[in-house]
This record gives C-alpha cells, structure tokens and sequence, in this order.
C-alpha cells in the first residue's frame, strides 16, 4: 500500500500500489490526486524538498551509529537532521533510540510521539514506542519490587526455618510462600548473602525444577566462585530444560579467569542457547585462549552459535582467526556471513582485503545487507586496493548500500587512500 495525505482535505489515504504514478480523486473530499510512484515513494524516504532530503539521509546515517552502540553520535547526527528539517520522522525515531538506550526514557518516548504525529501509521516508531512503554513499565516494577524486599525482609529467613523444620526443601512450601518468593525473583539478590549458601545449595537438589531454578538464580547473584563453577556443571546436565537454559541466563553474569575454562566447556554443551551466550561471553572478556575453541564454533551445526563466534572472534582481535573467519563469507546462513565480514574489519588483517572484494561484486548482486557489511570491514582496513572496487557501487539502485559504501570510502580518505578527484 501507498500511504499518502490529500493535498486538499488532509486525510490519510491508503492506495494499493497498482495505482501507483497514476491520477484520480480523494474518497474523502472528490478533490484531484497524483498518486506517487513507487520509486518515488521509496527514494528518500518519499520526501520532496531538499531540505527533507538531507534530513533523511542524515538520519539514516545516525540509524548507522546506532548499530555501531554510538548513541552520543547519534543522538548529535538525529538533532542536526531536525535541524534541516523538523518534519523527518525518522530522524525522531533515531534521536529517539540514542536517547533510549541511554535510559533518557521520557526523553525518548516524546521523540516517538513526534514521530508517529507526523506519520500516525509509521510501524518502526509504533514498535519502537510500545517496547519503550514496555521498559518504563518494568522499571516501574523494579522500583515496586524494591519496596516489597524493604518489607518482607524477613522472608526468606522464615521460608528457611520452614524447609528445615519439614527436612526436606520440597515439603512444607505453600503455593502463598512461593508466590512472595517468586515475587521477589528479579530482585533476590537484594535479599540473600553468602550466609544462604549452604542452603541453597541443598535446594539444588530438590525434585522440583522450579525450586531448583530459583536457587541456582539465588546463587548465580550472590556470585560466590567456588559455587558457580558447580552450579553450571549441574545444570547444564539437569534434565529439565528450562533448567538448562537458565544456565545461559547465569553464564551472561559470570566473570574472572576462572570463568574463561567454564565458558570454553560450555561451547561443547547440547544446549543452542548455552553455546551461544559462551561464545558472546568470551568475545566480551576478549579471552586469547578461547581463540581456537572459538575457530572451531565456526562450523557448529547452529548457525546463531556460528554467527556468535564469528563475532566473537572479531572482538577478540587476533590475527590467528583471520582464515577461518574468511571462510565464514561463504557460509550458507546470512546472518554468518555478515558477522564474518563485521569480524574482518575488526581482527584489522590485511589477508582479509582480496577475499573481501572478490565477494563484493556477488554480494551486490545478492543480498545489499552483506554487501554494506563488506564495504564496511574494506573501509575499516584501509588498503589501497579498496577504493575502486567500492566506487564501483556508487551506482548502485539501493540507498542504503550506496550510503555504506560512502562511509567506507570517507574513512578510506581520511586514511589519505582514496579522493574525490581521483
């Protein structure tokens, strides 16, 4: 559907796109009507001043930093395309995203409602606005769960007491107990101590998986490293699976050289989901000697554990990883593909450049996102090689590539490569 407002009453139309690049009259008013082309509705947004245009593709820029968790630039980037023009909605959605994720959220949530002003049915502000809400809401609760650990300190005390007065941690529970203990879950850690542990972990062994849930979590916040190397080792094998995925839950709060061994062994682990957060978890300590159980993750049957470690292995940064990662460009999976061109230009390796431009002319022709990846990593390398094979696609019908391959080509320049008379 084309969505456009009458020049003459202003209502919202919706017109399928059959009808696009013809004429006709409003259902509202009768008053006469050019319906935009498709094209025209695509480029730029659909904006027709120049104003509105640079504004657009400003903000699409600032989109970029966001991606790259530079929201102070993108906040900078969103404010100078209002600026041009304060009817761009997607720059109200970018400033609204940098100002979210870093929890300015009333902030944020006024730039969405800016946005969708301009545009009632514009999806990504209406997404993005409904998980904001959802966020406040939740901090909301926090500060309500707060109140409830002020005052029921007593609690878990007298919940201890009751398990040991019945000898066994799966008698003398009511459902009213564990309904104020599960309220208190995602703020346990304010509640218990190191003084709980040896009691938590005899609830580790209860037959019922959510008692043995809710002490492993109790554990996994206090944080005691004599314990939590145990812990993941039993739960990893436990035979309830929610059990087991909450293993992964645990493994994302985990740190120290201690973790890097326990982290290595979980890579080995049935488990998808385990895999996969011990491969981001090993790519954010940037441990050097999970570089080769990393290089083996490259072919695990999980695409989401292979893109993990591919990412991984490119915030880690050692050069050792750069052929394996090369041959993560022709993996069968998208997503892959795209972190192992990300990991390239991060590793900095120049093995990487001719592999890089000999898939930027396929990429192209299939998928834009990949080929924006590989743009990216040659600008990031800065050899002098890159710059022809990325003018090559300044031509090229998708926007956002186009945009890509100027960003790549701008740091080429700054790195004295590439100019804009050559």
């Amino acid at each position: 559907m084309i969505l456009m407002n009458c020049p003459h009453c202003g209502k919202k139309l919706s017109i399928p796109e059959k009808y696009a690049g013809t004429s006709g009259t409003c259902n509202h008013c009768g008053g006469h009507i050019a319906v935009p082309s498709v094209a025209a509705k695509k480029e730029f947004g659909g904006y027709r001043t120049q104003a509105e245009k640079d504004a657009w593709v400003q903000a699409m820029v600032g989109a970029q930093f966001i991606t790259e968790r530079n929201f102070e630039a993108a906040l900078t980037i969103a404010e100078q395309a209002l600026a041009k023009s304060a009817r761009c909605k997607e720059a109200w959605l970018v400033k609204g995203a940098a100002l979210g994720l870093q929890n300015r959220r009333a902030e944020a949530l006024s730039c969405y409602n800016k946005a969708l002003q301009i545009d009632p049915y514009y999806d990504e502000a209406i997404i993005q606005r409904e998980e904001l809400c959802e966020q406040m809401t939740r901090d909301k609760a926090c500060a309500d769960a707060g109140q409830v650990c002020r005052e029921v300190e007593g609690l878990f005390t007298r919940i201890k007491a009751m398990l040991g007065d019945a000898g066994d941690t799966g008698l003398g529970m009511t459902d009213a107990w564990w309904d104020k203990f599960n309220a208190l879950n995602f703020r346990i850690k304010d509640v218990i101590d190191h003084r709980d542990v040896p009691f938590l972990v005899s609830a580790l062994g209860d037959n019922k998986p959510f008692i043995r849930r809710r002490a492993a979590c109790a554990l996994s916040w206090i944080g005691d490293p004599c314990v939590i190397e145990p812990l993941i080792a039993g739960m990893l094998r436990d035979p309830d699976e929610m059990v087991r995925r909450d293993a992964a839950d645990i493994l994302e709060r985990i740190s120290g050289t201690r973790a890097v061994a326990l982290l290595i062994s979980a890579l080995r682990e049935d488990e998808e989901g385990v895999r996969c957060v011990a491969a981001r978890k090993l790519g954010g300590i940037g441990a050097l000697q999970a570089i080769e159980p990393l290089i083996g993750a490259l072919s695990d049957v999980s695409p989401e554990v292979r893109r993990d470690a591919a990412e991984a292995l490119g915030r880690i940064g050692d050069p050792r990883a750069t052929e394996p990662i090369i041959g993560a460009l022709h993996d069968d999976d998208l997503s892959v593909r795209c972190r192992a061109a990300e990991a390239l230009g991060r590793v900095g390796d120049r093995r990487a450049v001719a592999p890089l431009i000999e898939v930027l002319a396929l990429a192209a022709l299939a998928d834009e996102h990949f080929c924006s990846d590989v743009a990216r990593a040659l600008g990031r390398l800065g050899d002098p090689r890159a710059p022809e094979p990325l003018r090559a696609l300044l031509n090229h019908p998708d926007l956002h590539l186009r945009i890509q391959v100027g960003v790549a080509l701008k740091w080429l320049e700054e790195a004295n490569l590439a100019t804009s008379d050559s």
